[in-house]
């Protein structure tokens, strides 16, 4: 779990104790998390920060001050809402990143989900909710 202040914990027993797992990490906000196999990637207000190790060892990935408001982890890939910024997707995780549509510029974004079917649903602060059924085209 992430939160305001910053800090990613973890519990290995169902929640009865909880490690911290970011102690390097100095940004304000978790906004998010997304997690596949090993990799854990968080939604700061400073970019999408990414561990390859569990949460040893953690690196920006992408989006140098851009607020990562929301991510969503399915088929390898990993999704990133942006507050103001777009979304972008990458397909090795978080190494390199695609903008999904430029007309997304400026909307600030508070969450995506992508269904079985690869529908990508985006929910908006002020601007509605957005639906794409072709990858974002």
């Amino acid at each position: 779990t992430g939160n305001w202040g910053g800090k990613i914990y973890r519990s290995a027993d169902e929640g009865g104790t909880w490690s911290l797992i970011n102690p390097q990490m100095s940004v304000k906000y978790i906004w998010s998390l997304g997690v596949d196999g090993d990799y854990i990637y968080a939604g700061t207000e400073q970019g999408l920060y990414v561990s390859s190790d569990n949460g040893k060892n953690w690196k920006l990935a992408f989006g140098n001050n851009i607020e990562i408001r929301s991510i969503f982890v399915k088929d390898n890939k990993v999704y990133a809402a942006t507050w103001g910024g777009g979304v972008y997707y990458s397909e090795d995780n978080g190494t390199t990143w695609k903008n999904i549509n430029d007309n997304l510029l400026g909307i600030p974004f508070t969450s995506i989900v992508v269904t079985d079917k690869g529908t990508i649903i985006l929910g908006s602060f002020d601007s509605g909710i957005y639906r794409s059924t072709d990858g974002g085209k």
